[in-house]
């Protein structure tokens, strides 16, 4: 288990200097990123621009829309990245009649859409999935009806502020987990630094290690520091912690 990087978390500073940001990553030892848009770039001029800096994308978030409706763009910019990994990080369950069984019956068919171009569709989840349904947790409802294709990108955070203990999740859907977004929970339920907050991160550590998942994902959604900076003191927690980069 690798160290990666969400870029949404330093969005603000990729909208005013893109490589500079970049830049700003490598030099502190980042060496995979997990894409959230391109920013204007093409995924060539990624490709080159990460390469050329020792770094690389392993991942990449898509809309919903974009795998239901894109699917060549998506491949295309994915194969482009050299990248197998491609997450669908949010949807509106409301839009589903059929509920969680229809969310994953609809993702199975989408991971079996890319599976015939090579690549691996996964879904990350927020906190709405912990709500019950029909006497059922929307997450346990969508694991136990998803094709074995569908692999799991587990947002510990939102698992906890869904309710749940992280710890337990990851262990529940270590077949599927491959990747795992890293940011802590403060006194407040707000985000924190990874090992800034409550979180239980030798159990979490634990369980990806086990589960053989590929990278933690370092992530903060509203960071109340410089984001660079934030995700740096997240990556210095966590190689403390022995993880490498």
């Amino acid at each position: 288990m690798n160290i990666s990087v969400q870029l949404y978390t330093v969005r603000s500073l990729l909208e005013k200097d893109f490589w500079g940001t970049i830049d700003g990553l490598s030099k502190a030892g980042f060496k995979t990123v997990e894409l959230a848009g391109l920013y204007g770039n093409s995924a060539l001029d990624v490709k080159e621009g990460l390469v050329k800096r020792g770094m690389k994308a392993a991942s990449m978030h898509i809309g919903f829309d974009e795998a239901r409706d894109h699917l060549d763009r998506v491949v295309g910019d994915a194969h482009t990245l050299g990248l197998e990994y491609v997450v669908i990080p949010w949807l509106d369950p409301k839009s589903f009649e059929g509920g969680w069984k229809e969310v994953a019956a609809t993702l199975s068919k989408f991971a079996e859409r890319f599976e015939k171009h090579d690549l691996h569709l996964g879904y990350h989840n927020h906190a709405f999935e912990f709500e019950m349904h029909d006497g059922a947790c929307g997450f346990e409802t969508l694991w136990e009806n998803a094709s074995p294709k569908l692999f799991a990108e587990v947002d510990v955070y939102w698992v906890k502020k869904g309710g749940h203990d992280p710890v337990t999740w990851l262990r529940k859907l270590s077949k599927r987990l491959r990747f795992s977004h890293f940011k802590d929970f403060d006194e407040k339920g707000e985000f924190a630094q990874v090992g800034q907050g409550s979180l239980d991160w030798d159990g979490i550590i634990k369980e990806g290690k086990a589960a053989k998942m590929l990278y933690a994902v370092i992530e903060n959604d509203q960071p109340k520091i410089d984001p660079l900076q934030a995700v740096i003191q997240s990556r210095d927690f966590l190689i403390k912690k022995g993880l490498k980069d």
